[in-house]
């Protein structure tokens, strides 16, 4: 959990250096309001998430928020993987490194 802690945080400050303006919601069902009240260019998203299957939201959002780029998160081994990879615009092996995190958005930019 301490790990998690420090990756969020490091992913957070990551992010806001790039500058974007991260959201941290709760679960998949506090994204899905929150989309609904700002604009993001970017959405990282746990896709082995729990109140909602990965499927679901992915979708949703791909179709909601076309201009919205998607990476989605997963364990490597996720047997959804290859269901989600059509889903989002770019996929996240976790665990990952802040090194592949800033190549997911260089790709983005590029």
């Amino acid at each position: 959990a301490v790990q998690d802690e420090t990756m969020n945080a490091a992913l957070l400050a990551l992010l806001r250096d790039a500058g974007h303006e991260p959201a941290t919601p709760s679960n998949s069902s506090a994204t899905l309001l929150r989309l609904g009240q700002d604009v993001f260019d970017v959405l990282m998203t746990d896709a082995s998430c729990q109140d909602l299957h990965g499927s679901t939201i992915l979708g949703f959002v791909k179709q909601t928020y076309p201009e919205t780029w998607i990476v989605a998160v997963m364990w490597a081994q996720d047997p959804w993987r290859e269901a989600h990879r059509s889903l989002a615009d770019a996929m996240l092996a976790w665990p990952a490194s802040i090194n592949d995190v800033v190549q997911i958005l260089n790709r983005r930019t590029a």
